[in-house]
């Protein structure tokens, strides 16, 4: 009886150990089959970079852009001029694009340049060049005259010095220059009859 039932014991104990050993095994495999999977995760969409450019107008029409080929035409308030008058005229910058920037009055260039001893250097050098810069969200045509207050230089190579003015995306605000030619009193008869055609840079930029 004794021996019947260690027998029996040790069957006992075979079979606890068996049951061990598969669940072990069992053990094993799962681990092993969870570290073959994987998984992922996707996120995504669209991106499109902003866009910044400049339209401008020199009268009560509508915004548009002139690039190097085809510049918009200054209204002047008085031609010709004699000594000791003044024209004025305005352009306004509206910024077009996505993205706000800032625009600046930065050069100047004639369509021809003048022969050495020509009217026409004499009437370049002779002319005070006067320009202010204002910046609204109102785009109302503004108030230039000959009488503007500004900056001035004489001779139509130098551009006066205006700080960069800030100008928002889609038309948000609008820059107007008024720039203001007089030919001084004493100018040199050398100037009579000429002719220039002064076109303006107004540069844009972000960041």
């Amino acid at each position: 009886m004794v021996r019947q039932a260690r027998v029996r014991g040790l069957k006992t104990l075979t079979r606890v150990q068996a049951l061990l050993a598969c669940a072990l095994l069992l053990g094993v495999g799962a681990a092993g089959s969870l570290a073959s999977w994987s998984d992922s995760e996707l996120a995504g969409s669209p991106f499109t970079a902003g866009s910044f450019a400049l339209a401008s107008r020199t009268d009560a029409g509508a915004f548009a852009a002139h690039p190097e080929d085809a510049a918009a035409a200054l209204s002047w308030t008085l031609s010709p001029l004699f000594p000791g008058e003044s024209a004025a005229a305005w352009v306004q910058v509206q910024a077009t694009g996505s993205v706000d920037g800032e625009v600046l009055l930065s050069g100047v260039s004639l369509a021809t340049e003048p022969a050495a001893g020509s009217p026409e250097e004499a009437l370049r050098d002779a002319l005070v060049v006067r320009a202010s810069v204002t910046s609204s969200t109102d785009p109302a045509p503004p108030e230039c005259t000959a009488s503007t207050p500004g900056v001035e230089v004489t001779g139509l190579t130098q551009v006066p010095v205006l700080p960069a003015q800030q100008v928002e995306p889609a038309g948000g605000s609008t820059v107007t220059y008024c720039i203001v030619l007089t030919l001084p009193a004493d100018a040199p008869a050398a100037a009579q009859g000429a002719q220039l055609t002064p076109t303006w840079v107004l540069t844009g930029s972000t960041g």
